[in-house]
């Protein structure tokens, strides 16, 4: 469906996370890695890694865009291109080997650092379902410490070292769709002229 483009890019970020944390050293394991809200976290919680796309909005840096031909006999309109915030969350907790929460935390923390830096595209061929060319680029965004208190606040949480990424361009195709007619064969009337003589 071409509405559910934000959705696979999400799902497609949760299972880069749990792919990298798939390592019996690393500090996080794969199934502690969630797309879940600050506010939904309790203190029962076994998530390590939360992530929240906090914002959606549309990226005007791609340009103008063409119609994409559909099949022999009709046109699509531009796709909009958005771009996708997330909020990614390390959460403290106690592990059975005996990491602290605090440095389990840090940890978990880095470690999204160091998956998002390393990888920092997805190719549209990665990403199961999706219905667009271009790359969309993965980047750790440098939001204001007032800004990130201001989304714990709006989400009645207790605030965890954070970091933001952004996803972009992730295309959400139109479904406005023109049928046209294409021009097999002209016939060119060429009249002799007369002659002069």
């Amino acid at each position: 469906m071409t509405y559910e483009a934000i959705r696979h890019v999400t799902e497609a970020l949760v299972d880069l996370l749990a792919e990298t944390a798939a390592y019996p050293e690393l500090p996080v394991n794969p199934d502690e890695i969630e797309l879940i809200s600050p506010g939904d976290i309790d203190a029962n919680s076994t998530v390590r890694i939360g992530l929240y796309p906090y914002q959606v909005r549309k990226d005007g840096s791609v340009g103008s865009m063409n119609k994409t031909q559909v099949g022999d006999s009709a046109r699509r309109d531009p796709p909009t291109p958005v771009t996708v915030d997330y909020l990614v969350t390390a959460y403290p907790r106690e592990d059975e080997d005996n990491v602290s929460g605090t440095l389990g935390q840090q940890q978990a923390l880095g470690l999204v650092f160091q998956t998002i830096d390393d990888v920092g595209v997805f190719e549209p061929t990665e990403i199961d379902a999706i219905d667009q060319d271009t790359r969309i680029g993965l980047s750790i965004t440098d939001l204001p410490l007032e800004q990130l208190l201001s989304l714990y606040a709006r989400f009645d949480a207790t605030y965890q070292p954070s970091i933001t990424v952004e996803a972009s361009p992730v295309m959400i195709q139109s479904i406005n769709e023109a049928a046209f007619t294409r021009v097999a064969q002209r016939d060119v009337g060429v009249k002799k002229r007369p002659d002069t003589d």
